[in-house]
């Protein structure tokens, strides 16, 4: 089941990166309108933080929650190959894709962390990052790639990548049956805490900030006919490379203290 766990993993990361990389531009070709973009990629940021507000401490089974991600996840895409010139189509779309990776992704996680054994469990959190940054960094050069050569090919794509999410995250629910556990009480505390005001506040800035990037930037590169996904190949290169770095100067100053 680690192995199923980790290709929804990187299923759903590329799936997901490659559409960030094309969804202002096809909003954009749908609506002809700069606000456009910013109106729905709004209401799929408030999709996803009332989806995970809503789970956060909710009990129960996560084998009718991770379907009912991947559900909303695969008709998200089957919306977008039926309607991807229609612009109203974009909303559901929005709330739906919303939904899916309010719910897949951190499922994903608590999966392959649900581990006493620390090793494997530190193993685990490796595989997924690496996953993760794969599919986030190849993704979008990809989806640039068949975007040029045909729209309907690529939702075609999207569409079978669905439904092979849907099929190995079913896979999971049938053999995994853990508890939802209400363990959050630590994020609320810190959420709660007065020290804690300025790095939300520094975490909502780069929010805006990254979600402003990635919501137009595609739009002017597309006119000045430039690769996005070249853009997003070398920004996620970037960014492994700077985890790798801070993770290999984290273990240096670990044994350091260990030794004095």
């Amino acid at each position: 089941m680690k192995k199923v766990a980790l290709l929804s993993t990187f299923l759903v990361n590329m799936i997901f990166m490659m559409l960030t990389t094309l969804l202002p531009l096809l909003i954009y070709d749908a609506a002809h309108s700069y606000s456009s973009v910013g109106i729905i990629l709004f209401i799929f940021m408030l999709s996803v933080i009332t989806t995970r507000i809503i789970v956060w401490n909710k009990s129960g089974s996560y084998r009718s929650t991770l379907m009912i991600g991947s559900i909303c996840f695969l008709s998200c895409f089957v919306l977008l190959y039926l309607y991807p010139k229609c612009f109203f189509s974009f909303f559901p779309d929005a709330v739906l894709l919303g939904i899916g990776i309010g719910l897949i992704p951190p499922l994903m996680l608590t999966f392959l962390t649900d581990s006493s054994n620390k090793k494997k469990y530190g193993e685990n959190i490796g595989q997924y990052n690496v996953m993760t940054a794969i599919s986030a960094a190849i993704g979008p050069e990809i989806a640039n790639l068949l975007f040029n050569y045909s729209i309907k090919f690529l939702l075609f794509i999207w569409l079978g990548g669905c439904f092979i999410l849907l099929i190995s995250n079913g896979l999971i629910a049938k053999h995994y049956s853990f508890q939802n556990s209400n363990s959050n009480s630590s994020v609320i505390n810190f959420i709660k805490a007065k020290s804690s005001i300025v790095p939300l506040l520094l975490l909502a800035t780069i929010s805006i900030t990254y979600g402003t990037i990635i919501g137009y930037l595609p739009i002017y590169f597309e006119r000045i006919s430039v690769s996005i996904g070249l853009f997003y190949l070398f920004f996620w290169m970037a960014y492994t490379l700077a985890q790798f770095i801070t993770r290999i100067k984290g273990t240096k100053s670990s044994y350091a203290e260990a030794v004095t």
